[in-house]
């Protein structure tokens, strides 16, 4: 039988818990008696955060920011929206995530095509928001060259799926004009 979890050893837990490899293997030293499966259990157990790495506790983090269904995104725009604008996830208290979809979409196209989001809003600006072929504005996707990576543009997923069809190739592109040409 395991013995009970004192105060003390969760406020350790709470202060030093992040989910990087290794740190359970740090706490077993600080928190002597304790193996590494067990910091784990009572980790989960307290809901500690495992997104920020902050260790606070999510019940505690989630209801600084939600107040009668709307919530501040933590992303760059930090405004209060409703809870729908919000990805879902049950890991926080509220079930949704911490920053806005747009925010978030903003983030992970900048990490893809390794863009600051300055440069992600120069790009965005120049283009006015609107796929560079069709004039769309949604789900807007950067198009850029495979094979070296440049970029190239904003194009609306459709405009971007076909040419990722056509694998960018100017001919078979032309020759697909030509038959829609030919058979009307």
């Amino acid at each position: 039988m395991s013995k009970k979890w004192t105060s003390e050893e969760d406020q350790v837990l709470i202060d030093k818990y992040e989910t990087r490899y290794g740190i359970t293997h740090e706490l077993v030293k600080e928190l002597p008696g304790r193996s590494r499966n067990a910091i784990s259990s009572r980790a989960k157990a307290l809901k500690l955060t495992t997104t920020t790495g902050q260790g606070l506790h999510q019940r505690e983090k989630s209801t600084q920011n939600v107040v009668e269904g709307k919530k501040q995104c933590s992303g760059e725009c930090g405004q209060w929206k409703p809870l729908d604008d919000f990805g879902r996830n049950p890991k926080y208290f509220t079930g949704r995530r911490s920053q806005c979809k747009r925010c978030e979409r903003k983030v992970a196209l900048c990490s893809k095509h390794k863009l600051t989001p300055k440069e992600h809003d120069s790009l965005f600006s120049k283009h006015n928001g609107r796929c560079s072929i069709c004039g769309s504005r949604n789900r807007i996707a950067i198009d850029h060259c495979h094979s070296t990576g440049k970029i190239r543009g904003l194009l609306c997923i459709n405009c971007n799926t076909a040419l990722g069809t056509f694998r960018d190739c100017i001919e078979g592109l032309q020759e697909a004009i030509t038959y829609l040409e030919r058979t009307g």
